[in-house]
């Protein structure tokens, strides 16, 4: 051991997490040739989303804090929400949900707030990032529309293992809005 190395008398209570992200951004650094290294917004779109051309992923084994209708078995799985009348109605109808959905948060979850990440929902895809009051936690709600009336849906978070059911809340909300529309099946978490 060196003796010149002391111990740090306040160590960063993220040690794990601060510890990942300089390794990670270390990678792509040098993966990038050392000329720079990617702000938080370009790390993040490294992570596995969908897009308007690749489906949805499903939720990682064993995860709690995860919902989509990706899933190849039932745990944590969304059925896709479909819909009876066009596309374009049907893309109105989600962003006017979206933009009800409170800034402030609902049902005691989202306080800080949501914006649209990457996508639109009239280009077949949306990616919403929902933020917690308290802890700044990030959580991400994908919308994928599919050429046949069907709407996958994914929502997770991006940071620990049980989200005390965030996404299932989240989820409900935009179900429930979306059926009293009419038009829409769309199946409740339970």
């Amino acid at each position: 051991p060196n003796p010149n190395l002391k111990p740090n008398p306040n160590p960063s209570p993220n040690l794990n997490l601060d510890l990942r992200r300089s390794i990670g951004a270390a990678v792509l650094a040098a993966g990038l040739g050392g000329n720079a290294v990617p702000a938080s917004a370009e790390l993040i779109a490294l992570k596995n989303f969908g897009s308007a051309e690749k489906p949805l992923v499903a939720c990682r084994s064993g995860a709690k804090n995860c919902w989509s209708s990706s899933q190849p078995s039932s745990a944590r799985k969304v059925g896709p929400w479909s819909y009876t009348k066009g596309r374009a109605e049907a893309a109105a109808d989600l962003k006017s949900v979206l933009e009800g959905y409170p800034q402030e948060g609902q049902a005691g979850i989202d306080g800080g707030g949501w914006k649209v990440a990457t996508g639109s929902f009239d280009d077949g895809y949306v990616r919403i990032e929902f933020t917690s009051k308290r802890f700044k936690f990030v959580d991400d709600l994908e919308f994928r529309f599919g050429a046949d009336g069907v709407v996958a849906v994914r929502s997770a978070s991006r940071e620990g293992d049980y989200d005390f059911d965030v996404n299932k809340t989240r989820l409900n909300y935009f179900a429930d809005r979306l059926k009293a529309l009419g038009g829409w099946s769309t199946d409740k978490v339970n």
